[in-house]
């Protein structure tokens, strides 16, 4: 027979509209229409159930990772780019620089996707320096978490653990949540745009985008008890709405 519902070992990392191959029973095309739960998904075409089958369908994305003075660069793009991962971690251990994510010098819109529940982890314990995720066209560059509740998780030594200076979104119908007991900075130029807002649920989130009006979105941001919130290199404007729900 013939099913539209499929079942893996876990669907992180799949999300709606991405595209598979590898398994035979999958027309060539087919892609991911709803995410039912952690392991089962439906799909555009009908596969073909055959119960001694037991190929692998290559759906799932790369958990990208970048260590010590590792740096990831992507093409300087001429045309519209969409990247997705499943998660990014970088882990800042030692060296003159830390780990750092580029967007390069793109001339069109280049977007990073990273699609599961836990999209950034990061460790920092270098004092000298921090992980970065970067552009040097920020306008044309952006970063979006798709999951339902993406969680960005900072921790280590260093009082700074994370700067994302390019603009954040979240595109899953959910609310970013900052965990971790580091500090996430949110720098740049380019305001972010932060669908659905920021909740802020250990740690500490420092402000330090620059842009002239919104710079961190309108969405509610909500600080969870025992959470600090700081000015960057100079005083900022936060004119989101807040919520402070514990001391």
């Amino acid at each position: 027979g013939n099913s539209n519902v499929i079942g893996v070992t876990t669907t992180e990392g799949f999300y709606v509209g991405m595209p598979l191959s590898g398994n035979p029973n999958i027309p060539n095309g087919a892609v991911v229409t709803s995410i039912i739960d952690a392991h089962t998904f439906t799909i555009s075409s009908p596969a073909t159930a055959n119960g001694a089958n037991t190929s692998t369908i290559y759906g799932g994305l790369s958990r990208l990772a970048i260590n010590g003075t590792g740096t990831l660069t992507l093409p300087n793009y001429s045309v519209v780019a969409t990247n997705s991962f499943a998660s990014l971690s970088m882990n800042g251990d030692g060296g003159i620089t830390g780990p750092l994510f580029n967007f390069g010098s793109p001339t069109a819109q280049s977007n990073v996707i990273l699609t599961a529940a836990n999209a950034i982890t990061v460790v920092n314990d270098n004092l000298g320096s921090t992980p970065t995720i970067t552009s040097s066209a920020p306008a044309l560059s952006m970063l979006k978490l798709s999951n339902a509740n993406p969680v960005i998780d900072v921790s280590g030594l260093s009082p700074q653990g994370l700067i994302i200076a390019v603009p954040l979104d979240s595109t899953g119908g959910g609310q970013i949540q900052k965990t971790g007991t580091g500090a996430l900075v949110l720098s740049g130029t380019v305001a972010s745009p932060l669908t659905n807002g920021l909740r802020i649920s250990a740690g500490s989130v420092i402000f330090d985008n620059t842009a002239a009006s919104n710079a961190y979105g309108t969405g509610p941001i909500v600080l969870e008890d025992g959470v600090s919130i700081l000015a960057g290199t100079a005083a900022r404007t936060v004119s989101n709405p807040i919520t402070v729900n514990g001391n």
